[in-house]
């Protein structure tokens, strides 16, 4: 079972990774970011690393499901405040999910 830790702070190592990875100064990871893109890597069986969760997830049809799934699978598992998820998160609108994947091996 991951860690789950609360955000409450866009200066949280945290967010500072998240953003980190979105740039692409993380070598090996990827940046899921909203409902649809981490469901599909999820399904994909791409690992979750730390993934970040806040009360605007539970809007979505799927929210409760996405939770659980990622409290499970994800090294790191963060709660956070919409503020928070706005400063990892690159959309206008926060979805309210994003997660850190280990990027698929090259065949």
């Amino acid at each position: 079972m991951p860690r789950v830790v609360e955000v409450t702070s866009a200066k949280n190592p945290i967010v500072r990774r998240v953003r980190d990875v979105a740039a692409g100064e993380v070598p090996g990871q990827l940046l899921g970011d909203g409902n649809r893109l981490v469901e599909e890597a999820l399904d994909a069986g791409l690992e979750p690393v730390v993934a970040a969760l806040s009360d605007r997830l539970f809007k979505a049809r799927n929210g409760r499901d996405l939770r659980r799934r990622l409290e499970q699978r994800a090294e790191q598992c963060c709660h956070c405040t919409d503020r928070v998820m706005g400063a990892m998160s690159s959309m206008t609108t926060p979805p309210g999910v994003l997660a850190v994947v280990r990027r698929p091996a090259s065949e």
